[in-house]
């Protein structure tokens, strides 16, 4: 009987314990733990979005306040560049405002054409200023010189530099700075020598070549035709240029040239020109090289 009694109990106890899980299950509302995983971190991923994309928006927003910042100190510091520039050139001017208006924005338009700063064409102004050329003439040696500067890819102080040594040592022949500039830019571009190796020998040797008889022209000539030869710069050939046009009228030099039977005199017993003599110097030396390379 107590056996019978045992088996009772133990199967009335499984029954509550079923009934208990059922009633815990129904109070927890049992959900798929993987469901509410994936929908938590797909909201952590639009909420991680949301962050990112604001964080985007201010450094853009940062990069473009200081772009302006930059833009506008820009602004203020060329604005003080160009009145200081304008007022610089015009204590060589003294002129009226409605004049020194008239000048500065002859000055921008030269500017804007040769993209070139103010700050440059300005400067040139200056240069140009100093040397006494009245407005006008500034206005066209200015657009000149930032021409050759373009052209020759020097820096403007050495275009002013080119432009006066050719004005100053061949003033005689009356060229303008355009035509000057014009002339450079059409050996240039015919011949193997640059607007650069042109402007380098004007500026150390175009007084001794003027000094010596030497036209634009041909001092232009001797210089393309050295470094077609020779290949070796507007410097170097400027240097050995202005040996020979500084020595080739000492006495001792056609004294020693007279004794070789190079001709220095015409007929009436004037001194030819430079170009002569070293024409006359050149076709001695090549028929010397050839009697020594033992030609007929």
């Amino acid at each position: 009987d107590n056996q019978v009694v045992l088996n009772a109990d133990v199967v009335f106890d499984q029954s509550k314990i079923q009934q208990r899980f059922a009633q815990l299950e129904r109070n927890l509302k049992f959900q798929n733990p993987f469901g509410t995983m994936s929908r938590d971190v797909g909201s952590f991923n639009y909420q991680l979005d949301r962050a990112t994309q604001r964080v985007i928006t201010l450094g853009t927003a940062f990069t473009v306040l200081a772009s302006a910042n930059r833009l506008i100190r820009d602004i203020v510091s060329s604005t003080v560049a160009v009145e200081k520039s304008l007022t610089s050139v015009n204590t060589i001017f003294r002129l009226t405002s409605d004049n020194l208006n008239k000048f500065s924005s002859s000055l921008f338009d030269i500017s804007r054409d040769t993209a070139t700063s103010f700050e440059k064409v300005a400067e040139a102004a200056q240069e140009f200023a100093r040397q006494g050329l009245s407005v006008a003439e500034t206005q066209k040696a200015v657009r000149a010189a930032l021409l050759l500067s373009r052209d020759a890819n020097i820096d403007v102080a050495e275009s002013v530099r080119a432009i006066t040594s050719a004005t100053n040592s061949f003033n005689k022949e009356a060229l303008s700075r355009l035509q000057i500039v014009n002339r450079l830019a059409s050996v240039d571009a015919a011949f193997a020598v640059s607007s650069k190796d042109l402007s380098e020998a004007l500026i150390r040797t175009g007084s001794a070549a003027a000094d010596a008889g030497v036209s634009f022209n041909q001092f232009i000539g001797l210089v393309t035709a050295a470094q077609q030869i020779s290949q070796r710069g507007g410097t170097v050939i400027a240097g050995a240029l202005n040996t020979i046009f500084t020595r080739i009228n000492r006495k001792d030099t056609l004294d020693a040239l007279d004794s070789l039977g190079i001709a220095i005199n015409d007929v009436r017993g004037q001194a030819l020109p430079t170009i002569q003599v070293l024409q006359n110097f050149a076709v001695a030396y090549a028929i010397f090289a050839f009697c020594i390379k033992g030609g007929d």
